[in-house]
């Protein structure tokens, strides 16, 4: 027989005052009340907060709160109107669409338009990705896209290339990477190419330049 029977350990009855200080434990490590209500600190390592303003669970591991499940956070960008890049010129691609999802105010498609801005309170591993496109009509050796982080062109994440492009020939550049971000960084598409004029951006459809991000876990 199991040492947990019908109230009892050991034969023992359930010491009441035991069993509230139990429920009272509980209690204390798991909280449930609005995302502006969460605390400053969890009451000790691994006491969870559930945001019911987000749908979300947060945990508490020492120093600060991390998101341990719920909704994810993620945001999708897209480009429908032209955007011309100078040739041999590092540009930042806008997306100024209305985003087709974005769960935390990652991207404004009024204000930076080129950029997903991490919030605070959700640093940590995020997917990020991208597809461009090119609708071309001249020559052009090279033609490169990347991530780019806080401004930071020399550093490249999620690198694509075409060379040789043919007048004929409609490019899209498309990769992805997993970046560990802090909360107020920001992630750009940065274009180039080597045309010898300026060579358009985007106009290709819905969905045929996106720009996109999704939370995964902290670092």
């Amino acid at each position: 027989m199991s040492r947990f029977d019908l109230g009892k350990i050991d034969g023992n009855a359930w010491d009441a005052a035991a069993v509230d200080a139990v429920e009272a434990a509980i209690n204390k490590s798991y909280q449930i009340d609005t995302f502006a209500n969460r605390p400053a600190s969890g009451d000790a390592q691994g006491s969870l907060f559930y945001d019911t303003t987000n749908d979300r669970v947060w945990q508490w591991l020492g120093s600060s709160w991390v998101l341990s499940g719920g909704r994810i956070p993620r945001v999708r960008a897209f480009k429908q109107a032209t955007q011309s890049v100078p040739q041999v010129t590092i540009t930042a691609i806008t997306f100024g669409e209305p985003d087709v999802y974005d769960t935390d105010s990652l991207h404004n498609p009024s204000s930076n338009p080129s950029r997903i801005t991490i919030p605070t309170g959700l640093g940590g591993v995020w997917s990020v990705g991208y597809n461009v496109y090119s609708p071309n009509g001249q020559l052009i050796s090279t033609m490169e896209s990347w991530l780019s982080v806080n401004g930071n062109t020399n550093t490249r994440y999620a690198y694509a290339s075409v060379y040789s492009v043919q007048t004929t020939n409609n490019p899209w550049l498309s990769s992805s990477d997993d970046l560990v971000l802090a909360a107020g960084d920001y992630v750009e598409v940065t274009a180039y190419h080597d045309a010898s004029s300026a060579q358009n951006f985007g106009s290709g459809g819905a969905g045929s330049s996106t720009f996109w991000a999704t939370y995964i876990g902290p670092s």
